[in-house]
């Protein structure tokens, strides 16, 4: 017989399944982010700036076709209340016949839009990449179960074997053929592996079937995000397309680099809280003292990792980039420091659609993004044609960090959060970051550094950063406890 009040068990099981959601998440990110700095290093050796060119450009019209065709069905099976097994077979239906969908049109559009980028070339590589979208459709749907009950133990073996897929297919493709091509080919051996994987751990037998009525009562929750991917990729591909159109797959290339280079640290957050606080915020949803705590420790976390991030572009990122990935890369520069700004500010955007999304406010989610979008085509069309690639660059950063006062608005509205407290968990960050950046800089102007050579003396630049920057953090948290951390998490500890 235990004296547990009945209402607290069920806040020790979500607690007891978070922190194990958590620590899988984690662990798959820096096993993944591993691979994907090989994966990087490796290909940016191999392959030229004009090989990232053209696959920016087939990238652009294959993610444009899988955005403009997505249903969101399944992901309205994370959010939904109560039993949702009878709505499986529709949502499996909707995602087959989706991958059949894009697969046929790709074939009919792509010698369209390689000619009108000037790479013709690319029709067949563009049409063969829509593989990866056939055979995702035949994913097991019932992986999103396990999405929503937080099982990111089983979880965990299909986002790595997918990642091993990509990583051992695209670098394996690269030695061999040394051209776009090894793009190509990692998202089909990805989703290959995907669709194995699933099934082994969410066994599923595939039925066709569409009940209108369910799928209209999922798509009353998805409609709004379906408008969210829409402008979502016009906000991530946009700055692509002008730099290709204006100047070349060359240049298209350096500005492609540059963007994946400084999005790392948003992807990674993102990814990390996302996979978590959205199951999470969907299963508070009527619970506001955990949801507004929840959200500060989601945002400071956020922040903590991102503003060294992206500081450290502008502090040691001519020495880093041409150094790891080559001199051939050093014209990229420029473009991901200013690039790190509007992946910081994005980041902070992404990781916090969690909360909508999870709390049913996909509309508001979708709102935030259609700002965004105008303030980059007005940014867009004063310095592109002016500035060339680093003025897209600028218009991408000016876009993302002027919607930032919206987005605070919306987001105090909707949490139930005060002002002060919403910001405060950017007061470590911010302190401990201006200390890394002036100890660093400092370190650089000092003459006996240039002896060392050039790999020891980056060595030296990224220990005193990251050094600097995390004894910063532990003491000015002990010394005032303001909130961020993620070992804060309020969500896992409710009142």
């Amino acid at each position: 017989m235990t004296n547990e009040a009945p209402s607290e068990a069920p806040s020790k099981g979500l607690k007891k399944r978070a922190v194990g959601a958590t620590m899988w998440s984690l662990l798959l990110r820096v096993l993944t982010r591993l691979l994907g700095v090989v994966t990087t290093v490796s290909l940016a050796r191999l392959l030229s700036p004009a090989d990232y060119g053209i696959f920016a450009v087939i990238a652009i019209a294959d993610g444009l076709l899988n955005v403009v065709t997505e249903t969101s069905l399944s992901t309205a099976l994370v959010q939904v209340k109560g039993d949702a097994e009878d709505m499986l077979d529709t949502a499996f239906t909707a995602q087959l016949v989706r991958g059949v969908a894009v697969f046929g049109l790709m074939w009919l559009v792509a010698p369209l839009w390689c000619g009108s980028f000037g790479v013709p070339e690319a029709t067949t590589a563009l049409r063969a990449l829509t593989v990866a979208q056939l055979v995702q459709g035949a994913t097991s749907i019932r992986v999103v179960l396990l999405i929503r009950d937080m099982r990111f133990d089983k979880l965990f073996f299909l986002y790595l074997g997918q990642a091993l897929a990509n990583a051992v297919t695209v670098i394996t493709a690269a030695i061999v053929l040394r051209n776009v091509w090894a793009f190509v080919l990692a998202p089909i051996a990805e989703n290959v592996a995907r669709v194995i994987i699933s099934y082994a751990i969410a066994p599923y037998r595939p039925r066709l079937s569409f009940d209108r009525a369910k799928a209209r009562e999922m798509f009353r929750y998805t409609r709004w995000l379906m408008g969210y991917s829409v402008v979502d990729l016009a906000l991530e591909t946009g700055g692509h397309g002008v730099v290709g159109k204006l100047l070349g797959k060359a240049d298209l290339g350096l500005y492609r680099m540059g963007y994946q280079l400084a999005s790392e640290g948003a992807r990674a957050m993102s990814t990390i809280v996302s996979r978590v606080a959205f199951p999470l915020f969907a299963n508070v949803q009527s619970d506001p003292v955990r949801i507004r705590r929840g959200f500060q420790a989601v945002f400071g976390s956020a922040v903590l990792v991102l503003l060294p991030l992206t500081a450290s572009f502008f502090t040691f990122g001519d020495l880093a980039i041409p150094l790891i990935l080559g001199p051939q890369w050093a014209q990229a520069v420029m473009p991901t420091a200013v690039l790190g700004i509007a992946c910081c500010a994005r980041g902070i955007l992404e990781t916090t659609t969690t909360l909508f999304r999870g709390l049913g406010h996909t509309k508001t989610e979708f709102q935030i993004k259609l700002v965004q979008l105008v303030l980059l085509v007005a940014s867009i069309a004063l310095l592109a044609g002016r500035y060339g690639a680093i003025g897209v660059a600028a218009a991408v950063a000016l876009s993302a960090v002027g919607t930032l006062p919206v987005w605070l608005y919306l987001v105090v509205k909707v949490a139930g959060v005060g002002l002060r407290a919403a910001l405060a968990p950017t007061l470590v960050p911010a302190i401990a970051t201006a200390l890394a950046v002036g100890a660093t800089l400092a370190l650089r102007a000092e003459p006996a550094l240039g002896g060392l050579g050039r790999w020891p003396a980056l060595g030296v630049i990224c220990l005193v950063y990251g050094g600097v920057y995390a004894g910063a953090c532990a003491l000015v948290q002990r010394s005032t406890r303001w909130p961020g951390f993620l070992s804060e998490v309020p969500l896992l500890n409710p009142q």
